[in-house]
Order: structure tokens, then sequence, then C-alpha cells
């Protein structure tokens, strides 16, 4: 099964437009999340399959991020068909070897994203004599 568009052969149905609050099923009903793209900018998918447990095979370009690859699946370095093939099987045979969750909440919860967020913004601030009001966990 394939969300999105695009060609469909052998075994692959595609299913079309999935609304965007119904892939956190898709992703956890799934045995790994498949993106071989090229140029791919901030890898949003990767981290949503990562998050939802789901082990990945990625290209270089579709994984941006620093920190242990080989716990989140198997980013394939190059566009050779036949690498892919290959981590495919090796996922699909072994996907309990990986963690995937493990890697990306540490790294893109919205608790790390609003840390860093706050910290971006009261060091903008912060250089005119401003901050940010705390939070309301911060009070207490």
């Amino acid at each position: 099964v394939a969300g999105g568009y695009g060609p469909a052969q052998g075994n692959v149905r595609p299913l079309g437009r999935i609304p965007h609050s119904d892939m956190p099923w898709w992703y956890s009903a799934s045995d790994f999340f498949f993106l071989p793209s090229r140029y791919e900018g901030f890898g949003l998918s990767t981290i949503e399959a990562l998050s939802c447990g789901v082990p990945v095979v990625v290209s270089e370009a579709a994984f941006p991020f620093s920190g242990n690859r080989s716990q989140c699946g198997i980013v394939v370095d190059g566009d050779r068909e036949q690498d892919f093939v290959q981590a495919i099987h090796q996922v699909v045979g072994d996907g309990d070897s990986f963690s995937p969750r493990e890697f990306a909440v540490p790294r893109f919860s919205i608790k790390v994203f609003e840390d860093t967020w706050r910290g971006f913004v009261n060091s903008v601030l912060g250089a005119g004599g401003y901050s940010l009001p705390a939070t309301p966990e911060e009070n207490s």
C-alpha cells in the first residue's frame, strides 16, 4: 500500500490523498516507511514515521539529521534501485532491531520544539533587553 500519487506497479495499491489526521494510524500500521527522494527539505514525513515507531528506508536527502542513523532503519547512500531493494528486505526481515521512536522523541518532540523556539526568541529579544514571559510550568 502506498499513500500519495504516482505510478503503481506490482503489489502496490495507491491510496491517493490521505488526510493528515489519519497519518499516525497509517504510519503505525506500516512495516516500514520508504522515501527514496533525491531532493528533500527538512524530512518532516521521515520524522513523523520515526515518531510512530516505524523504521525507515530513505535516501540521504530524506534524512538530514545527526545521530545514530542505524537506530532508525536504513539510510541508503546513492540512488541505486538495488540498494533500496536490499535495504527494504533487511528492514522487513529485522524490523524489531530498530528503535526509531527513541531516536525521534528526544530530538523532535513538541517539548523540544518549544524549548528551542523559546531559546531562539529570547536570544533575539534579549539583544534588545526583552524576554518572553515565563510559561505556566516555569511559574510553578
